[in-house]
C-alpha cells in the first residue's frame, strides 16, 4: 500500500481534484476517514458524523494531527457499506447543514481510503 501522509489545508483542494494516478503513484493521499471541511463563512463550530447509528460530535481540527480545520473520523473497515449522516452546527447549536446518504469504504482505486466532503452554495456536498 502506498505511503499514507497528512496533507496540508492548502493542499485539499488539490488532493480533491487529485487523479486517480496521482493518489496511486504518489502517495498523497489523506490517512482513512470522513472529512468534512470547515465553512468559517457560516460559523461551523461542530459537526455530528454517524456511520450507521454509531455517532461522534467533533471539533474542529480535534483529531490529532487534523487537516488543521475541519472535522474528521478516523473509523475505517475497507468495503463497508453504511449510512453516512453529517450535521454541522454552529456556536449555538443551530444546524448549518446535514445530508445523509450510503456509501461503501473503498481504500481501492481512486478513492484513497477517505470519505470526503465540502460545502457549494452554502451546502454540504460529496468531493470524494
Amino acid at each position: 500500500m502506498s505511503k499514507r501522509r497528512w496533507l496540508s489545508v492548502g493542499a485539499i483542494a488539490a488532493f480533491a481534484l487529485a487523479s486517480c494516478s496521482d493518489c496511486d503513484d504518489d502517495g498523497s493521499c489523506l490517512p482513512y476517514g470522513t472529512y468534512v471541511d470547515l465553512n468559517e463563512a457560516l460559523g461551523s463550530a461542530s459537526a455530528r458524523i454517524c456511520l450507521d447509528d454509531d455517532c461522534s460530535t467533533l471539533l474542529p481540527g480535534e483529531e490529532q494531527g487534523n487537516v488543521q480545520t475541519g472535522f474528521y473520523r478516523d473509523d475505517w473497515e475497507d468495503g463497508r457499506e453504511l449510512r453516512l449522516t453529517i450535521e454541522v452546527f454552529d456556536e449555538s447549536g443551530a444546524v448549518i447543514d446535514s445530508l445523509t446518504e450510503t456509501r461503501t469504504m473503498n481504500s481501492g482505486d481512486c478513492s484513497c481510503g477517505v470519505l470526503f466532503y465540502g460545502w457549494q452554495n452554502d451546502r454540504l456536498h460529496r468531493i470524494d
